[in-house]
């Protein structure tokens, strides 16, 4: 019989992490799931900026990672070669959040943010890969594990946080449009924009017992929960505008 949870993460890192922390120290029961056994080094945002390092504090995250990995910067400037220095910019004074960036090794940061999840009581799985989104009755994910072969778990809501190359976004029927210009991109369903009115009803109509979101490519790096139709929430249950 498959093993059942409130809430399964596909993806252990900053988004899934950081959601199953938050969740687990509010008594919900949840799997994280992910792939790497070890956190490998790749080409990858390493810096928190302000508004991160203020929602890593709502979520109890920024003292832990600034005790075990993360560097405080409070300045910031910009230089370029052959041109004198734009000056200096004092991130506490001047930003929204009156707070500097935070800078660490991202594998180390990945590894200090799971572990905070499982010490709030989430269960973490590593070297477990999903490899299909299961929807026969309570919804589930068909997980192949290092050494133990494929099972099958189920929760009321699976999270999708597997990164940039997301599968969970394909299976979910998004599509990335890319901006060269501008280097953003962003995902859209059935052709609309994600967080367009008919964009959500459409997806949650067709499928409300998954829920997808980007840790890296969105404006904010920490999750965030899209309740619809009643509107939007932060993980910490407060409102946020579309």
């Amino acid at each position: 019989m498959a093993e059942t949870y409130d809430v399964i993460t596909i993806g252990g890192g900053l988004a899934g992490a950081a959601l199953a922390k938050r969740l687990a120290e509010n008594g919900v029961h949840v799997l994280v799931l992910e792939r790497e056994v070890a956190f490998r080094d790749r080409v990858r945002g390493e810096q928190m900026h302000s508004w991160g390092v203020a929602e890593a504090r709502t979520l109890g995250l920024y003292q832990t990672l600034l005790e075990t990995c993360g560097h405080k910067v409070r300045y910031w400037s910009d230089q370029l070669v052959g041109f004198s220095q734009f000056g200096r910019r004092d991130l506490v004074k001047t930003s929204q959040h009156r707070a500097g960036s935070l800078n660490f090794y991202h594998p180390d940061m990945q590894a200090v943010v799971i572990g905070a999840a499982a010490a709030a009581g989430a269960k973490v799985r590593r070297g477990a890969r999903v490899v299909e989104l299961v929807s026969d009755g309570l919804p589930g994910v068909r997980v192949h594990e290092d050494g133990n072969g494929e099972r099958v778990y189920r929760a009321r809501l699976v999270v999708g946080a597997d990164d940039r190359n997301s599968v969970c976004r394909r299976w979910g029927g998004f599509h990335v449009e890319r901006d060269p210009e501008g280097h953003g991109h962003r995902w859209t369903f059935d052709g609309r924009p994600c967080g367009s009115r008919g964009s959500d009803e459409r997806f949650f109509k067709s499928a409300p017992q998954h829920a997808l979101f980007d840790g890296s490519a969105r404006r904010r790096s920490l999750p965030r929960i899209r309740q619809h139709p009643q509107g939007c929430k932060n993980v910490d249950g407060s409102s946020f505008d579309r």
